[in-house]
């Protein structure tokens, strides 16, 4: 128990900072950060808990979108692991845009 606890608030933190990123410094800073990051997470293991965990806490955060949790996923995945980031860009007459890992 005391893990997915550790693990809900390291994603909890990265979503914060990911979010306050994408609003001060914008898109393409976000996309570097995602692939150039350092960070060792505590348990990024197990991907249905690492996905749990961003869903709740994409819940707390306003206006966590698709693009931060995939960014977040993708940080938590560790390096040796084949993931990519797709963004999806819809220019129908309504603008539309969907991110997720692949």
């Amino acid at each position: 128990m005391p893990d997915k606890i550790i693990l809900f608030v390291e994603v909890l933190l990265l979503l914060i900072f990911l979010r306050i990123s994408l609003s001060i410094k914008g898109f393409n800073h976000l996309i570097s950060i995602s692939k150039n990051h350092k960070i060792k997470f505590t348990y990024n293991s197990n991907l249905k808990r690492n996905i749990k965990a961003i869903r709740l806490a994409a819940h707390i955060i306003p206006k966590c979108t698709c693009l931060l949790q995939s960014i977040a996923l993708k940080m938590l995945v560790p390096v040796n692991n084949d993931v990519s980031l797709v963004v999806g860009i819809s220019k129908n007459k309504i603008f539309a845009s969907h991110a997720w890992i692949e």
